[in-house]
Formats: structure tokens, sequence, C-alpha cells
């Protein structure tokens, strides 16, 4: 056995088992998928035991099921076990071939479902413990320092006892340090949570609750925002980051750094940047300034719904201190329109790091996650033009929306076809010169 993973779920949560028992059923029956032949494995007898993973004691008519993996469909594949139940003892045996993945699992009344993947390429145990734990799911708050923003790692040191803190003990409290660091001596019961985050819970030291990032989160909404999830023989370590969006880009920023001579909106890994971020001995590490992400604010006026036109014309002769800004804020005109002499790290902008708002500071959300008559900005498409770079956005309802989504893309067009139609895009793209701005914010 070189490595075994347990998971533990909700009872509704079993869609990969329900497709593996339809499978095996099929199979069953005789439908196996063509190519199938005669059963080449050898199985050995294994005894199964399922024990309350606090008392120790069996539980009998336990549900024990076996699936085989492997990462493919090739088939044939050792016969699946289904639905087997263990005695008053808590023991059941069954046949296994230890020839791939094996994926068991353990369902009992009053327990929490158990989903187990261990390799068996080489010898299965005659005999196999299984410990489950009754339900509720347990429930995790943790409380970080008041107006603190920035990383908040969690690190779920693994431990064999399977006790947590006390039996039948479901809610727990932890509190992150000054720096945002939390480490939790994890028993089966929380490691195998560790890769999930419907079980946590966030909050001030002073009771105020923290919401985790939706899709209807706004930017500048101070929130938690799950950053990066990586399981090790030894821990489980989730970063987030906490505060706004432009807080969880600075992290992202050093954890997935943006891949060097190529536009805004490319990446590389950084493994070794998540682990320093565990790295108690030291500082959270810090993107450089030219390497955080830029954001592009625009503004329009109260009310205002229509057409967004961003122009950006290249400058070639940027001052040094230009060409490290990374946050830029510009006004446009009653219209809508607005014309920037943008540094050559704003003229590559992705439009996912442009936001739209009022200018009395409301800030307006994406199209993404809210009703469809509630007024949001969407982009609609970018040109390439002799002056620069077209932008396109429409701020208003989804219907608004898709009704400019309609007029500049063309229904039908061949394999290599430019799929706008320019001649439309420009008609609502060009601004009479008279209410032309390039105002910046203040």
């Amino acid at each position: 056995m070189s490595r075994t993973v347990v998971r533990y779920m909700h009872r509704s949560d079993t869609s990969n088992a329900s497709f593996l028992f339809l499978w095996a059923s099929l199979c069953s029956l005789g439908y196996a998928p063509l190519g199938a032949a005669t059963d080449p494995f050898t199985y050995s007898p294994v005894t199964v035991m399922v024990k309350d993973a606090e008392t120790g004691k069996p539980i009998g008519g336990a549900s024990v099921s076996l699936f085989y993996g492997g990462g493919d469909m090739r088939w044939p594949k050792p016969d699946y076990v289904f639905g087997v139940h263990t005695s008053p003892d808590g023991t059941v045996t069954t046949k296994v071939a230890a020839q791939e993945e094996l994926q068991w699992d353990v369902e009992a009344d009053g327990y929490r479902q158990l989903i187990l993947t261990m390799n068996a390429f080489g010898t299965v145990p005659a005999n196999l413990d299984f410990l489950v734990y009754r339900t509720p799911d347990p429930h995790l708050t943790i409380s970080v320092p008041k107006d603190y923003h920035g990383p908040l790692r969690i690190n779920f040191h693994k431990v064999s006892n399977p006790i947590q803190e006390q039996p039948g003990k479901r809610e727990f409290a932890f509190r992150a340090s000054l720096a945002g660091y939390v480490g939790i001596d994890a028993s089966p019961l929380l490691q195998n949570l560790g890769l999930e985050t419907y079980f946590l819970a966030f909050l001030e030291d002073n009771g105020t609750p923290i919401p985790q990032s939706t899709e209807q989160t706004l930017p500048s909404a101070r929130a938690i925002r799950l950053m990066r999830r990586k399981e090790e023989s030894s821990d489980i370590r989730l970063l987030f980051a906490l505060g706004t969006a432009q807080d969880a880009e600075a992290i992202n920023a050093v954890i997935n750094p943006r891949a060097p001579n190529l536009p805004d909106g490319f990446f590389s890994e950084d493994p070794k940047a998540f682990d320093d971020f565990f790295d108690e001995s030291k500082p959270p590490p810090q993107a450089a300034p030219e390497m955080l992400p830029l954001h592009l604010s625009i503004i329009v006026p109260k009310g205002y719904r229509g057409p967004v036109r961003i122009l950006l014309t290249p400058v070639l002769n940027s001052k040094p201190d230009d060409l490290t800004k990374r946050n830029f804020s510009f006004h446009t005109s009653s219209t809508g329109y607005v014309e920037i002499s943008a540094p050559p790290q704003l003229f590559g902008i992705n439009d996912q790091h442009i936001s739209i708002q009022y200018d009395d500071g409301t800030e307006l959300p994406s199209m993404f996650g809210v009703p469809p008559s509630t007024v949001t900005f969407r982009y609609e498409a970018v040109v390439l033009a002799p002056q620069g770079r077209k932008l396109l956005f429409e701020l208003g309802s989804a219907m608004d929306a898709n009704a400019v989504h309609e007029k500049i893309f063309k229904t039908s067009r061949g394999l290599n076809e430019d799929p706008i139609d320019h001649q439309i895009f420009d008609a609502i793209f060009d601004e009479p010169v008279s209410t032309k701005t390039a105002a910046p914010a203040p």
C-alpha cells in the first residue's frame, strides 16, 4: 500500500458512488463494455471491520462497497462489490483484487459516509479497519484580529488520534495569530475535511462575521477568498486572502506570478512561494510592485446606462514612474466614452481587471450570479484599431447586454471568418469629437 486517502462526506454527496453503483449493476447483469474478456484477476479474501471512530465499538449492519479506479475506462476490471453488510461484530469478508486503485465506500445509519481510496498494486492486507464518525458534520470557526487583511493560512497537521478534543464534539473554534496563521492538530475527523470549505466560518475577534466570497461579492467588499489548497502526507494547507479582490490579487501575484514577457492575464505557478506562506519563521512573501496585477477603474455618471467605450492609445515614451504604476482611474463622458493615453502595461490590460462604478462611488457588479434585471456591466468585445485598442462594455440589464451582443456578433460566418461585424461595432463605439474626454479621476 503506497498511499491512502480518506474522505468523509454528506450522505447526499454520493454522485460518484451512484455512478459506480449504476455501472456495477449493469456489469452484474452482463452488460459489460464491448471487448470485455474472461476475468483475468486473482482475488484474495479480505475481512473488513467497521468501527465507531471515537468509541472503537464495532458497527453491525454497515454497508461496504468496493470499486476499482485506475484513472481510465480500460476493461476488463475486477469484480465490484456492492452493498455487503457487516455482521453484529462489525465484520464482513469479501474478495479483493490487488491490481489497481481500490475505492471503498462505507455507510452506516447515524454515521458520516466514508469514501476511502488506496493503492493496491502489490498485495492487500487480510484485515482492514474502517473508522467512521457519528453525524453531524464538524464545523470550525476561525477568528481573526479585527481589521486584519492579507493572507490567512490554515494548516491542518495530520495526527493519528481519532479523537478531536473530546468524543462527540463537532463544534470547534480556533484563533489566527496577528500574522494570520492558524495551526490545527487535526484528527481524521478534521483532516479529511481539509480540502473543503463548507465547514468553515470566519469571524472578527469582536464577533462580526466575515463572509466568504461568491459570484455576487463586489471586488471592493471585505471577504474571505480561497486562493489555493494543497494536501501532502503530513498536512493539509489552505491559503485564503482576507480583504478586497485587490488583496487577493496581490497574493495571487506571488503564488501565480505573471509570466515574463507575456501580456496581462498570463501566469506561471510558483510552488515554493505557496510553501513560503506557511513558513512561520519569516514574514509572508510579497510580490514585487511590477508583478502586482493591473486595475483600471472606469467612472461613469450616476444613472448612466448604455455602452461604455474605452479607447487605449499607446504611449511609447512613458516616464519610469508610469511603467511601475498598477492602478488607474478615469472618468467617462456623459455618454460613456473615455480615451486613455496608456503606458505599455495598461495598453494590454485584461478585461477581468477593469471595474466600473458610478461617480457617487457605487460599485457596479459584473453580470454573473445576479438577477437578469440588475444593472451590471458586461464585457462585449475588443478590437485592435489604428488608434489603439477599443474595449466595449455594456452597462444595463442582461437584456440590454444581449441586445448589443446580438448586434455586433455575426449569426453565421465561415470557419476562419472574424465573428465581429466591424461596421456595427464602430457605429456603436465611435464618439463625436465634441463629447470626448480623457480626464483622469481625482
